[in-house]
């Protein structure tokens, strides 16, 4: 099992792990029903995040 987490920006979250060095398990990428990206920390825990995606949210 896999924790996820909303987050608001995808890109300012992006930025702030890869300036940490974060090891990326996939970056993030737009599916149309969200942007997912998942990392892995020191202790090898998977970790996901997710943001609404970039159409999704233009038409709000």
């Amino acid at each position: 099992m896999i924790p996820h987490f909303t987050v608001r920006d995808m890109d300012a979250l992006a930025a702030t792990l890869k300036e940490r060095h974060v090891p990326w398990l996939r970056e993030p990428k737009d599916e149309g029903w969200d942007i997912e990206a998942f990392v892995a920390d020191p202790d090898g825990y998977q970790w996901a995040f997710v943001a609404p995606s970039r159409q999704r949210a233009a038409s709000r």
